[in-house]
């Protein structure tokens, strides 16, 4: 700590409980801008109504040579100056800050070292006149003076500051094109308090940024109150708070979180009455003597009042930027062309309402949706075609793909459910039609895993599953089948992405090269991870027999496929996940050497998940077929239990029979 007593301006210098490296520290990322606002939040902590700041120009090259700050608040009491001064990371405007107090850290004082290299106060509150000096050699002294009274009277109530020796690197240039807009912004929630508050920079008015202003006029309790809901251009540096302002003080009393926290849309509320000249910010029972307090039911109704109207205010906006949007995707034929599907008109028509109107209530629960992809035409694409594959196939429940992304408010899912509704044309029956399809492809299915003992069953059990691949998830595409190796994989890879001419026969190297999966396939489309990187799906299948258990054996056999997929760059550049599933009739017995039922329970958090690799791109799963058909039951129960599916005669058809029968529903159903 700095001890040193030093003479400045024939004053004695007191030292600050902190030493100047430990000051300078605390400053060492602010800029011009963050440092000159110190100056005019203390004033207006001051209760100041009136700020000037002035710059004084050295030359006609826009050096600058000083700045001062002047304003009509209460004053710096000389013999508070010890308390304030003299205090580091303190401040007295702790013990009587108000809603709009900014400066209780004891820290904005010391912030002119960033622009000037010497600070002078001239105070002058109801206890007298004072000065007082700091250097920014020594940020841990200063000095004080109490003026006579007949120096005194060269000043008005308030206080002073002249800042000297301003850096060389702020000019006008600097000032007008960073300060001042620095300055508006930060500055901009305040100045809309009251009309009597008046911040000048070089005696121009300083104004808010961009905003629009809804007035409202309402009687609670018999008391009047005069509301004025703010909506910003830009952001304007602060929380969005409704602000309640004392009718007599002009003075803010107390601020709440509007709680409408959201990106790119910035709002205020201020509320204005003779309410709140008795009002106590506390909670608690109410006293006798007419005050009012954060439990009054009045308050209560105001609050909910103001929050009301500014989400009123937020769902317009949103409304006009859906709009917007829409005609942006438009103009740049975002929107599937269903005419060129094959629609006929009036179809086409009421599809393209139906899509909009969908985004339309989508974008008003959730804009942040929208706004990831907006820059970008072919993810825009990508995004609205799938939302047009949602907003038409009922077979999806889409109240179910989006929980967990968007909170729907009760009134945006009625909304949205009856947009849906409205969609009376074949779609539904279709929807009926192919769940009906899945339910006979899987009652099938199960008929040959239970109720046949011929081993011929699981060549039949095989060719199901290679033509009924949305067991397993929507729109994959069979890459190889009857037993692959890794080298049919890649080059039937690299086709379906278009990629074939850079396959080279040989390409892939590793011992286990030329193990033979059941089943590997892909998404048609492309996935976004959680960072926003695209990826490709791939899955693959390992079918055992219906009778079998799954073991220890069956796991590392796909720790061989894995093996093999990561050490060969081709498989893992980073657009390819991969899932290993492994399907059985039962998990096999709980033995404690189990390799299978040891990760079951290390990964008991995801079920049926046996392995995760470090980069979460590839993961083993085991499955058994129980868990395929009971989990179809419950993903669609709710529409299984309307249709009253009748069990279909399968039980005196042989394995060929119900084979084909299943193909044949798996090319109706893709």
């Amino acid at each position: 700590m700095n001890t040193s007593v030093a003479t400045v301006d024939e004053q004695i210098a007191e030292s600050i409980e902190t030493s100047h490296a430990a000051i300078m520290s605390e400053f060492s990322k602010f800029n011009f801008a963050e440092s000159m606002i110190e100056s005019i939040w203390n004033s207006l902590d001051a209760n100041s109504t009136e700020v000037n700041l002035e710059i004084e120009l050295l030359n006609e090259f826009g050096n600058i040579m000083r700045i001062v700050v002047t304003d009509n608040g209460d004053g710096i009491p000389y013999d508070s100056i010890p308390f304030t001064f003299k205090k580091y990371k303190d401040s007295q405007k702790r013990s009587y800050r108000s809603p709009m107090t900014k400066g209780e850290k004891g820290l904005g004082r010391f912030a002119f070292h960033k622009f000037a290299h010497e600070a002078k106060w001239i105070s002058k509150s109801k206890f007298g006149t004072c000065s007082i000096t700091m250097n920014a050699d020594n940020l841990s002294v200063f000095s004080r003076k109490e003026l006579t009274k007949l120096d005194a009277d060269a000043f008005r109530k308030g206080t002073r500051v002249q800042y000297e020796r301003i850096n060389s690197d702020l000019n006008k240039q600097v000032f007008d094109q960073q300060i001042v807009p620095y300055l508006q912004t930060h500055l901009s929630c305040y100045l809309l308090v009251s009309d009597q508050t008046s911040i000048k920079i070089d005696g121009k008015k300083l104004k808010p940024i961009d905003h629009k202003i809804t007035p409202d006029e309402y009687v609670v309790g018999g008391f009047d109150f005069s509301a004025r809901y703010v909506t910003w251009a830009k952001n304007p540096k602060c929380n969005s708070y409704v602000y309640f302002i004392n009718k007599k003080t002009q003075k803010v009393i107390y601020k709440a979180s509007s709680k409408l926290k959201k990106a790119g849309f910035y709002t205020s509320a201020y509320v204005e009455s003779d309410f709140f000249d008795n009002f106590e910010p506390t909670q608690g029972q109410l006293n006798l003597d007419d005050n009012f307090n954060l439990d009054s039911p009045e308050f209560i109704e105001v609050l909910t009042k103001s929050r009301n109207a500014l989400s009123d205010s937020y769902r317009s906006y949103k409304l006009k930027e859906v709009e917007r949007l829409i005609e942006e995707y438009d103009e740049n034929e975002i929107f599937p062309n269903y005419r060129k599907m094959g629609e006929v008109d009036i179809i086409a028509e009421y599809k393209e309402e139906t899509l909009k109107n969908t985004i339309k209530i989508l974008y008003q629960a959730e804009p942040s949706l929208f706004g990831k992809i907006k820059d970008n035409k072919k993810h825009m694409r990508v995004f609205i075609g799938l939302l047009d594959r949602i907003s038409f196939s009922p077979s999806e429940n889409l109240f179910s793909i989006l929980d967990g992304v968007i909170n729907l408010s009760s009134k945006e899912e009625s909304d949205l459910a009856g947009i849906l509704k409205d969609n009376k044309l074949s779609n539904i029956t279709k929807a009926i039609s192919k769940i009906t399809k899945r339910q006979e492809v899987l009652d099938i299915l199960k008929s040959l895993i239970d109720d046949h003992t011929s081993d011929s069953k699981e060549k039949h059990i095989q060719k199901i599953i290679e033509n009924n691949l949305w067991i397993f998830g929507e729109q994959y595409n069979l890459l190889t089948a009857e037993e692959p190796d890794f080298e049919d994989a890649l080059k039937a890879l690299l086709e379906i992405n278009g990629n074939e001419d850079y396959y080279q026969k040989g390409s892939v190297t590793h011992k286990d090269k030329n193990a033979e999966m059941d089943i590997f396939c892909t998404r048609r489309f492309k996935e976004v991870d959680v960072n926003g990187k695209e990826y490709y799906k791939c899955l693959v299948i390992e079918l055992k027999r219906a009778s079998e258990n799954i073991k220890d054996i069956h796991y590392n056999q796909l720790m061989k496929y894995f093996s093999v997929i990561e050490s060969n760059r081709q498989f893992t550049d980073g657009n390819h996940h991969w899932e290993f599933l492994l399907i059985a009739k039962d998990m096999g017995q709980d033995k404690s050497t189990s390799i299978v039922r040891g990760n079951l329970k290390q990964f008991k958090g995801t079920p049926g998940l046996l392995f995760e690799s470090e980069s979460n791109e590839h993961r083993i799963f085991c499955k058994t077929w129980d868990n395929i058909f009971s989990g179809y039951k419950i993903k669609y129960k709710h529409l299984l239990d309307n249709l009253e599916i009748q069990a279909q005669n399968i039980m005196n058809k042989t394995p060929d029979q119900l084979s084909e029968r299943a193909v044949e529903l798996g090319s109706e159903i893709s």
